[in-house]
C-alpha cells in the first residue's frame, strides 16, 4: 500500500466516528475512496548545469526537467507528470532561483515538506530551495518578474 492509500485509509477510520463520515458513505453503506484533490506547487530550483543540456526535457541527452519530473513521480507517486518552468535554459546554464511548477494529487502533506523529499531523490547538481501551493492557474513564464544573468 502505498503511503498516499494508507493516508486516505487513515482518513476513512478517523471519518467513521464523526459525522464527514456520511459524505463518504453510499447508500449500500459502504465507504468509497474519495479522489484526493488536485494541488500545484511553485518550486524554487537552483542547478549548476553543467552537466545537463538545458532545462527543457530532450529526447538523449539528460536535462534538469527531466531530472526534477523523475524526482516529482518519486516523491507523488504519480506515473508521469509535467513540470512547466519560468524560463528553459540553455546547454551548461546555472541557476539560482528558476520557478517552475507542477500539480498533482499524490502529495497529501504541506508544501514546506517537498523541498526536503524531492532533494533526496535529485542529483546533487539540483537542488529545490522553496515550494509553495499555489493556485492550479499559476504559470511561472506570466509571473515571472524577469531575468538575471
Amino acid at each position: 500500500m502505498s503511503p498516499v492509500e494508507k493516508n486516505f485509509e487513515q482518513q476513512l477510520e478517523g471519518a467513521a466516528s464523526d459525522t464527514a463520515a456520511s459524505a463518504i458513505v453510499e447508500s449500500t453503506g459502504q465507504a468509497h475512496r474519495q479522489a484526493p484533490p488536485l494541488r500545484c506547487f511553485r518550486l524554487t530550483i537552483a542547478y549548476d548545469g553543467t552537466n545537463y543540456f538545458g532545462w527543457q526535457r530532450q529526447p538523449h541527452h539528460p536535462s534538469i526537467q527531466a531530472a526534477v519530473e523523475r524526482a516529482v513521480c518519486d516523491i507523488t507517486g504519480d506515473a508521469h507528470t509535467h513540470v512547466k518552468a519560468s524560463s528553459r535554459t540553455d546547454t551548461g546554464v546555472h541557476a539560482l532561483g528558476q520557478s517552475a511548477v507542477f500539480s498533482t494529487t499524490g502529495w497529501p502533506a504541506a508544501a514546506d515538506r517537498i523541498p526536503l523529499a524531492i532533494n533526496t531523490k535529485l542529483p546533487t547538481d539540483i537542488a529545490v530551495r522553496d515550494a509553495v501551493e499555489v493556485s492550479l492557474r499559476f504559470n511561472p513564464l506570466r509571473a515571472s518578474t524577469g531575468k538575471r544573468y
